[in-house]
C-alpha cells in the first residue's frame, strides 16, 4: 500500500503537527510556571496530540506523540529520563487512535475516552515489560492524571464540534 497525499494535504499535515507540536511543548512550561506540579495533573501535551490526530489524522497525530516529549525532554529536560519511553509510545498511541476514529460515526466523548484507554493500556504495557514495575504504579498514574483526563474529555469534543461546525 501506498500513502500519496496531494501537496496541499501535505501542507495541511505539517502544518497541523507544527502547530501542536508546539502546543505541546508550550503548555506545559506555562503550567510548569504556574507550579503545584501541574504538568502530572493536568496532563497538557495530551490535549495537542489528540487534536492532531482527530483534525489532521492518524500519521500527523503519531509524529505529534513521537516529537513532542522528545523535543521538549531535549529542551527542557522534562518529561524526567525515566518517564520518556513510556510517554513517547502513550501520546503516539494517543495521536494514532485519534486519527484512526476522526471520521468514524460516535461521540467525540466516547472516540477521547477511547484513546485515553487505548493509550493507558499500552503504555501500562510497556511500563510493565520495560519497567518491570507493578500495576499499583500504572494506577497511580492514572489516578494522579484524573483531572487531565476528565478536563480532556470535556475539552477536546467541545473544540471538535467547534471545528467540524466551521468546516
Amino acid at each position: 500500500m501506498t500513502l500519496r497525499l496531494s501537496k496541499k494535504e501535505a501542507l495541511r499535515q505539517l502544518v497541523g503537527v507544527v502547530v501542536s507540536v508546539i502546543a505541546a511543548l508550550g503548555l506545559p512550561q506555562v503550567l510548569h510556571l504556574i507550579g503545584f506540579g501541574l504538568g502530572e495533573i493536568i496532563l497538557p501535551m495530551h490535549l495537542p496530540v489528540l487534536l492532531a490526530g482527530f483534525v489532521v489524522g492518524p500519521y500527523a497525530g503519531a509524529v505529534c506523540g513521537l516529537l513532542s516529549p522528545i523535543i521538549s525532554y531535549l529542551l527542557t529536560g522534562m518529561p524526567q529520563e525515566a518517564m520518556l519511553p513510556f510517554i513517547v509510545i502513550e501520546l503516539i498511541t494517543y495521536g494514532f487512535m485519534a486519527g484512526m476514529l476522526k471520521n468514524v460515526q460516535m461521540p467525540n466523548v466516547l472516540k477521547v475516552l477511547s484513546c485515553q484507554i487505548g493509550g493507558r493500556i499500552i503504555r501500562g504495557i510497556a511500563i510493565i515489560l520495560i519497567g518491570g514495575v507493578s500495576a499499583t504504579v500504572i494506577w497511580s498514574s492514572i489516578v494522579m492524571g484524573l483531572v487531565g483526563i476528565i478536563l480532556q474529555l470535556i475539552l477536546i469534543p467541545k473544540i471538535l464540534d467547534r471545528y467540524e461546525g466551521l468546516r
